[in-house]
Parts: C-alpha cells; structure tokens; sequence
C-alpha cells in the first residue's frame, strides 16, 4: 500500500488510505476508458453508442478531484492543473464527436499525454504545486517523442 501498510491500523493512516484509493480507482477508471475508446480507432463508433457517456465519466472524474479538494484531503493548489486537465479532456472529447478514425487517434494521445496531467494534479494536491508542476515538466519530452513514434 505504497508505504502506508506499516501503520494500516494506525487512525492517522486514514487520510492517506482514503487518497490512496481515490487516486487508484480513478486513474483505473480514467485508463479503461482510454482502452475504451482505443476499440473502436479502428471499427470507428456503431451508430448505438452513447457518445455521451465519454465526456460524462470525464466530468465525473473532475468533479471528483474538485469534491476531495473542497472536502480537503487535496490542497487548493491542485484545481490550477485540474483547470489544465479540463482543457485537454475538452479539446479531445470535442474531436471524438466527428466520429473519424483521425479524431480518435487524435483524442487517444492526448489522452495519453493527460496522464502526466492527472499525475500532477494529485502530487500538486497532496504534496504542494512545486512538486506537480516538476512532474507537468515531464509532458516536455512526451510531447517531442509522440511526433517520432506511433501513439495509438
């Protein structure tokens, strides 16, 4: 339990559990829904899908983080690059509504790329901005590899 099943039955280690399973349920979440959309890049979207229910999930992720930020087991500082996140789940919900191979290759890598976002939007919420915002740094040399290697 990545450092907190030393004091599992210890009541301090309550918050840190809570954030633990928070963090992995919603980064599992998040990643499924990534291999979600990645089926259909090929078949491209039947006509009964329900298109909706990606920038729902999405929203329901956010919304997440903000309540845990507001409730208080993240800090303020974390909803900066949640605002980022949000802006990058908007640009790549907005290309899977043309229904395309394109668009859904396009929304897969940056979907991809976010999980460095989402990283840092935990890290920032948990251990401070300066911290986030080394691990945003990292999204520098995904950003040069994804235009030499295939993504999707």
């Amino acid at each position: 339990m990545l450092g907190t099943s030393a004091s599992f039955n210890n009541i301090d280690s309550f918050p840190q559990f809570v954030i633990l399973v928070f963090v992995l349920t919603i980064t599992f979440v998040y990643v499924s829904l990534i291999g979600f959309i990645s089926k259909y890049e090929v078949q491209g979207f039947s006509e009964n899908i329900k298109l909706y229910l990606i920038p729902v999930i999405i929203a329901g992720i956010i919304s997440s983080i903000m309540l845990f930020t507001f409730i208080g087991f993240f800090k303020y500082e974390s909803l900066i690059i949640l605002a980022l996140f949000l802006f990058i789940m908007t640009k790549a919900v907005y290309r899977i509504q043309k229904k395309d191979s394109i668009g859904i290759q396009q929304c897969i890598q940056k979907m991809i790329m976010s999980i460095i976002v989402l990283d840092s939007t935990y890290l920032s919420g948990i251990r401070g901005v300066e911290v986030g915002l080394a691990v945003l740094l990292l999204i520098a040399p995904l950003l040069i590899l994804s235009r030499k290697m295939y993504m999707t």
